[in-house]
């Protein structure tokens, strides 16, 4: 079975800032749905 994963948004050194800002609240910014939940909510927000 092939499965794929998310890209590893925590390496993109443009995300840093919001990377600091998850550890900050020790969490692992490192999760398979911590970006497209974030940006998911953003998107809420904006709405």
């Amino acid at each position: 079975m092939l499965v794929t994963k998310p890209k590893n948004y925590d390496q993109v050194p443009a995300n840093k800032p919001i990377v600091d800002a998850i550890k900050a609240k020790k969490q692992d910014p490192s999760g398979a749905f911590v970006w497209t939940t974030y940006a998911a909510i953003q998107s809420l927000q904006a709405a």
